[in-house]
């Protein structure tokens, strides 16, 4: 059930960040303070964005079960998308017993630190917080746009 929620959250986290949404507010977010942890709905993107940039507060994604706190609005519409593209509901977590949860849609990496071990070996080192998947930062880390040249093969 945990490498479902993931994977489903990976899915929403994904959406946000080809819509250039990750690092900013929808209307109806479920927005996290990062100082006390607490949460909320959000209702005025313009004032709670100037919140995110000063990384004040951070958009949430669903960790999906059948008493997770919803987002309304924006939001809403697109967990409800990514959920139902599962084939799956709220309840249907229920019969295993998974309430669901919210977790930040970004993080900062503390103490990170790299170095070139060799011309093809990088060293990374950071600490994540509970919840945040490094893969996942490591993933974005090593993105490259490749262009083939005609005549190269996949």
């Amino acid at each position: 059930i945990s490498a479902l929620q993931s994977a489903l959250f990976n899915q929403y986290l994904t959406r946000r960040i080809e819509t250039g949404t990750m690092d900013a507010t929808l209307l109806g977010d479920i927005a996290k303070k990062q100082d006390s942890g607490g949460i909320f709905t959000v209702e005025n993107v313009e004032i709670e964005n100037t919140r995110v940039k000063a990384w004040e507060i951070s958009p949430t994604g669903p960790i999906y079960g059948y008493k997770m706190l919803q987002a309304v609005a924006t939001a809403g519409d697109l967990e409800a998308t990514v959920l139902a593209g599962s084939g799956l509901t709220l309840e249907a977590f229920r019969n295993v017993k998974s309430k669901g949860s919210r977790r930040p849609l970004r993080y900062r990496p503390e103490g990170l630190t790299w170095q070139w071990e060799d011309a093809a070996t990088l060293i990374v080192s950071f600490f994540a917080p509970k919840g945040a998947y490094a893969t996942v930062l490591l993933r974005e880390l090593m993105k490259l746009d490749v262009t083939l040249d005609e005549g190269d093969e996949d």
